[in-house]
């Protein structure tokens, strides 16, 4: 279950993913909200389970990119309160004759919105462009991906080419510093370091929301070598034939584990209905060979060690992390339908 309440003086990430879709909710003192992309989770959108529990100013909405299992539900989330900056990096939010305008649907209704602010308000709308900063509550946003001049040399990008200027951001407080990889694939990662390595080490992050729900074609050595005790979140992907992350030898799970010493998952690669009542741990290789996972018996603040059937009072499929301003970090709590993974080396979780 989600913690009771937050504590003021540590930051705290909530990431959703109950195998298709994903959002990242951050809670930034003195209380300030970052939400960045949505989907659905029960009946509503996975951030207003979070938004209308605590109390918090909205501070920034991002949609990283175009993509339906990023901005499922968005519209609801705008709607949620007055967000001071709404942020993304799509170019049709630039054009008023867009077809799209006027239609029905989150995906219209998400641009059209964004649309109506940056003509309305310009001042109040963020252009994720590489290197650009911005400063919600106590934290620092620095966009990592995409280059402007990159993203406009193609604005017409087909969806399968989304990827390509997804919105990878660095989230720095005191001493934390969260990597939220959207769905930035290679070879970009490697750009993002280059242009980066004199301000900071992408590798030297406290969190990450790692990129392309684990896939490993989005995998690379600038972030995945570094301290064993990063706290590595991963949301799945379930669609059709693809499913993200995967477990076999030589994909991105393996290569997870080969740096850190466990990967946190928000779900796994199947349908919503499909996903676990409780928390669970497996080892990568019982997920490799189809083996389901168990039931948590760790304990952690808020979870009360029974079954909690995923409904709309009591989301699924979620991570929770917490962060002091020393750098000490914290999972708060798991979600339904999660799972915590090692390695068979690893031995049991406790």
């Amino acid at each position: 279950m989600m913690p009771t309440k937050l504590a003021d003086d540590r930051l705290y990430a909530f990431v959703f993913g109950p195998g298709k879709g994903e959002c990242t909710v951050l809670w930034i003192p003195p209380g300030v909200w970052v939400v960045v992309d949505s989907c659905k989770v029960g009946n509503q959108a996975a951030a207003l389970h979070v938004l209308a529990k605590y109390a918090g100013k909205c501070g920034c909405l991002m949609l990283t990119h175009r993509h339906h299992d990023h901005y499922g539900e968005m519209p609801s989330v705008m709607s949620f309160g007055d967000w001071d900056t709404l942020a993304c990096n799509d170019l049709k939010v630039e054009h008023d004759d867009d077809p799209e305008a006027g239609k029905k649907g989150d995906l219209e209704e998400t641009l059209s919105r964004l649309r109506a602010r940056l003509k309305g308000d310009a001042s109040r709308f963020w252009w994720t462009w590489r290197a650009d900063q911005k400063c919600f509550g106590d934290a620092l946003l620095t966009v990592l991906h995409p280059e402007e001049a990159f993203s406009r040399q193609k604005p017409n990008r087909k969806v399968s080419e989304l990827n390509e200027i997804s919105s990878a951001v660095l989230v720095q407080w005191h001493g934390v510093t969260l990597l939220l990889g959207a769905d930035t694939p290679n070879p970009y990662w490697r750009r993002i370091s280059e242009s980066f390595q004199k301000k900071f080490a992408i590798n030297e992050h406290t969190f990450a929301k790692l990129p392309h729900h684990g896939s490993a074609g989005a995998l690379d050595h600038c972030f995945l070598n570094g301290s064993t005790s990063r706290i590595w979140v991963t949301t799945p992907y379930n669609s059709g034939p693809k499913k993200l992350p995967a477990f076999a030898d030589g994909d991105g799970i393996e290569q997870m584990l080969q740096h850190v010493s466990e990967v946190h998952l928000t779900g796994l690669p199947i349908s919503h209905s499909n996903q676990s009542d409780s928390p669970c741990v497996a080892t990568r290789q019982q997920l490799r060979d189809g083996l389901g996972p168990t039931p948590n018996s760790f304990d952690l603040p808020g979870y009360s060690g029974v079954d909690l059937t995923p409904n709309p009072a009591n989301p699924s499929c979620y991570v929770i992390t917490s962060f002091a301003a020393s750098g000490n970090a914290n999972i708060e709590a798991y979600g339904p339908g999660s799972v915590r993974v090692t390695d068979e080396r690893g031995g049991a979780v406790t």
